[in-house]
Order: structure tokens, then C-alpha cells, then sequence
């Protein structure tokens, strides 16, 4: 569906660490079956995971610190999209920025707007001028494939089709986690394996491995 109607809905529902979509409109109207549009939101800083990178002399336990609150922050904004009836669905370690200290999610081309959720979606279908049922039925068809493989759940990973924010809560954890072991440069700067990418179920086993064995978690993370 159009970004531009997904920022519409999260404007009017109030959603926190969020862009705010300063222009948009369409270049062309259908380009071998597609619509081509344009987004414009206001700059909303550098990744995490530079953010960290850039400030890693103020200590582990500042990094630390502040990855919690940005965690935190990113948490908050999927709970009021969800409760909006907005679901993310590629919560990754390039949509997670950061300026002046806080935290903002980006990059809501993959969201899906529930369907009996609070936001309107009629209304917005009609504004942006897309078929809703149609629209509708890709988004679900798409679910267990959508997103960025690196930092999606387990459940997805191994094919659940019942998706939810917890998933993308997941996803923030792994997008922590990623900043963090980059920051302190783990592992010889190897990625760690738990967020390396082999296969879709051997990396959800691996994970769930990781989250199971506290050794194991410390050794990858740290």
C-alpha cells in the first residue's frame, strides 16, 4: 500500500518516534501495472548502530544505557501503531535512527494496516486512491515473507503466518543486540552467528539456541 497513506494514518493517531512526512504525491500513475510516488520526511539522524559507534568513548555502560532507551523508545512507537492498527513489519537495523538523542522508527513502505483495527482504512484508501481489498489480500499473501531476514522473529523466520507486534518487538531486540556487539567490536568484528544469515530455519534454531543458553547468549553478545 502507499507509504504516504501509512504516515497519514500514524499522523493522525498521534504515533510517537515517528518521521513526519513533509511531501508526497505520485510521478507516475501506472508504470507497467505499479504506481510510482514520491516521499519526502524530515531528516531523522544516522542508524543506531553509527549512532552508538560514534560515542562508544563515552563507555560500555553509556552504550548500554543508551540502547535501552532507544529500545524503549522503538517499543513504545510499535505498541501505539499496533493499538492503531498499524504493524510495521520490517523493523531493521537501517529503519532504526537516531538525532539529537532520540530515537525514530523509519521506513513504513512494508507496513500493513490491520483491517478491523482503529484506523480508518476506507477513508484512506479512498484519499489515496488504492483498492483496499485488494491491497488487502497482497499484504497478507506477503506476511511470512516481508522484511529484512537478518532481524525477523523466529516465528516468521520458520513460516508463522499469524504475525503481530511481538514480532517486530523481536526484531528491535536483534537490532539492539546488533548495535551493541558492533560497538564493542565482538567476536574480532565477526558478526555473531545468531544474526548471521545461512538459512531461514537454521537461523531461527540457532537464535533460539542462543536465547536458551545463557553461555552460549554471552558468547555471541556479549
Amino acid at each position: 500500500m502507499p507509504e504516504s497513506a501509512v504516515y497519514d494514518a500514524l499522523r493522525a493517531a498521534g504515533i510517537e518516534n515517528t518521521p513526519t512526512m513533509v511531501d508526497s504525491g505520485i510521478i507516475v500513475e501506472d508504470l507497467f501495472g505499479y504506481r510510482v510516488e514520491y516521499l519526502v520526511t524530515e531528516d531523522a539522524g544516522v542508524s543506531l548502530s553509527d549512532y552508538l559507534q560514534a560515542r562508544k568513548t563515552n563507555g560500555n555502560d553509556w552504550v548500554c544505557d543508551f540502547a535501552k532507551s532507544a529500545m524503549l523508545e522503538v517499543v513504545r512507537c510499535l505498541a501505539q501503531a499496533w493499538a492503531a492498527g498499524i504493524l510495521h513489519r520490517d523493523v531493521s537495523s537501517g529503519n532504526v535512527m537516531v538525532k539529537d538523542g532520540r530515537a525514530t522508527l523509519i521506513d513504513w513502505g512494508y507496513a500493513k494496516l490491520v483491517d478491523d483495527g482503529p484506523a480508518n482504512t476506507d477513508a484512506l484508501a479512498a484519499k489515496w486512491g488504492y483498492a483496499k481489498h485488494v491491497v488487502n489480500a497482497a499484504e497478507e499473501a506477503h506476511d511470512p515473507v516481508t522484511g529484512t531476514v537478518l532481524f525477523m522473529s523466529i516465528p516468521v523466520l520458520v513460516g508463522s503466518t499469524n504475525r503481530s507486534v511481538i514480532d517486530d518487538v523481536e526484531s528491535m531486540l536483534y537490532v539492539v543486540l546488533d548495535a551493541v556487539s558492533s560497538t564493542f567490536n565482538r567476536a574480532n568484528d565477526v558478526v555473531p552467528v545468531a544474526l548471521d544469515f545461512k538459512d531461514s530455519r537454521s537461523l531461527a534454531y540457532v537464535r533460539g539456541c542462543c536465547f536458551t543458553e545463557k553461555q552460549l547468549f554471552k558468547q555471541q553478545f556479549g
